[in-house]
Parts: C-alpha cells; structure tokens; sequence
C-alpha cells in the first residue's frame, strides 16, 4: 500500500521558446513518482507569459512507455 510507482509526465505543445536561453521545443517530460493509493496530479504550470502558446496540448502520464492517462487541450488566440 505504500509502494512509490516509477512514473513520467510528458507534455506535448505548440512550439515554446525561452527567450533567456533562447531553447524551444514541443515536449516537455519529468519523473513523476506517485504513491500506490493516494491520490495526487500531475500537470503544467504557465509560470511565464511566453509559454502560453496556442494550438494542442497534450498532457500524458506514463509507466514504462505505456501511457496511463491523458488529457488534451486548446489555447485558443486572443482576438
């Protein structure tokens, strides 16, 4: 009952650039170890204007490759 599971969020979105360090990309993935029976989340934090970019969104949680669950979003542009 207090078994830690391996697992890995990975965050599939529209291109993002860091304007300090100048690196884009589409896929965003970290360890995300999570207690058997307790239930916790997993997900992105818009911590900067600039990572809010427009288009899909996807946001997976996998163990060994296999993914567990998902849930896709639309940022939609401003008009």
């Amino acid at each position: 009952p207090e078994a830690i599971i391996p697992l890995v969020t990975r965050v599939t979105h529209p291109p993002i650039k860091d304007p300090k360090t100048r690196k884009s990309g589409t896929v965003d993935s970290w360890e995300s170890p999570m207690n058997v029976g307790i239930p916790r989340f997993t997900g992105w934090s818009f911590d900067h204007p600039w990572e809010i970019a427009p288009g899909r969104w996807l946001i997976e949680l996998l163990r060994d490759d296999v993914v567990l669950a998902s849930q896709e979003f639309t940022i939609k542009k401003r008009r």
